[in-house]
């Protein structure tokens, strides 16, 4: 045994709850090799502002150092009782390096009977350890920005560069976005696709403000939030959510009101570009359902890695309640009812509001 593994058996550290605002937090995640937007303290925050919810951080401390985290969030309601970590986020690896700090994080939250569902995606350890088992799994894809925008743009799938070229001919045009009204407008672009093509509720215009507002306030200290909007004749057509964080741009959301001058693949190859401008060395595209191949090829156009994000959990203790089973089974019935072409899009966007935290 090495000294500082057996430093380690003797003083394992203590584990203590931390809040997404404590300070030693938000260094720690800022900088921890398998941090993530999804793992920071913004990001966490802004969930909280934008759901209602409290999400709490088990942390290893160790000679007044943090070690280990897994932000998590203890949820209570009509579907039960539950324990994310964390929660609306496309992945959330644990910030731990040692198998034993993993573990002793994992024991800390064995508590909850309805278990621990998580989404990993770098840290290789989760899935080494015997207290989870995988879940399922999904299509994550990066971009190095690292080359010039020439090679960038060679190196893009030939239908990307041809369709850019198209929509430029059709006369799309770009621009960033940075007000409140464009944040709007993107979202009631977002609620309109994902209730005519998904039949699923939008997330709340509140998340979106949050998101803004956690990541742009004070101006500049944390990272950055735009809206790459693609218009023709004046009127916008489509639009990306891009989230700038730490040297990484994540392309968040994608909609559209009207594709027929195929202006997507413009709108990213701008993003790009504006990614790269301001000093992203990565575009992290975020991950894709196995069952969605259309999305998975259109992100093969441009990415330069591909990994799998793996859904980890721990089995609960308890089989859920018949009124739980209920419950879910009635959102499911509610959002197939909501999301009918007849409903008129400013109710369905409400009920997004409402019942969307029930998601988690």
């Amino acid at each position: 045994m090495t000294a500082l593994a057996l430093a380690r058996s003797v003083q394992p550290g203590a584990i203590a709850t931390l809040r997404p605002d404590d300070r030693r937090y938000a260094a720690f995640s800022a900088d921890h090799a398998f941090a993530s937007l999804f793992t920071s303290a913004h990001w966490l925050s802004a969930l909280e502002d934008a759901y209602g919810l409290e999400i709490e951080i088990a942390a290893i401390e160790r000679d007044g150092q943090l070690t280990a985290a897994i932000p998590y969030c203890r949820i209570d309601d009509l579907r039960g009782r539950r324990l994310v970590a964390p929660p609306f986020s496309d992945y959330g690896d644990p910030l731990a390096s040692d198998p034993a700090d993993l573990g002793r994080l994992l024991d800390h939250l064995a508590g909850f009977e309805r278990g621990l569902r998580l989404r990993t995606l770098r840290n290789p350890l989760p899935a080494a350890d015997p207290r989870l088992e995988a879940k399922g799994q999904a299509f994550w894809h990066g971009i190095d920005l690292g080359p010039s925008l020439d090679t960038l743009w060679a190196g893009l799938d030939g239908s990307a560069r041809q369709n850019s070229r198209k929509a430029e001919r059709s006369g799309v045009t770009v621009r960033i976005g940075k007000e409140v009204a464009d944040l709007r407008l993107f979202h009631a672009m977002h609620a309109q696709l994902r209730k005519a093509k998904y039949r699923m509720l939008a997330q709340p215009f509140a998340l979106f403000t949050a998101i803004r507002d956690r990541f742009t306030a004070p101006p500049g200290s944390a990272g950055d939030v735009v809206v790459v909007l693609a218009e023709a004749d004046g009127q916008p057509i489509a639009g990306i959510l891009l989230i700038l964080w730490r040297g990484t741009a994540y392309y968040k959301f994608n909609a559209s009101f009207d594709t027929r001058l195929r202006p997507n693949d413009l709108l990213t190859w701008h993003a790009m570009r504006y990614a790269k401008d301001r000093g992203c060395g990565w575009f992290d595209f975020g991950i894709s359902d196995t069952d969605q191949p259309g999305l998975v090829r259109y992100k093969r156009k441009f990415a330069t890695e591909e990994k799998t994000m793996r859904q980890l959990v721990r089995p609960p203790t308890r089989s859920p309640e018949p009124h739980e089973q209920a419950a879910a089974a009635n959102l499911g019935r509610l959002t197939e009812l909501l999301t009918r072409p007849e409903v008129p899009d400013d109710v369905t966007r409400e009920a997004g509001d409402v019942l969307y935290r029930y998601f988690a």
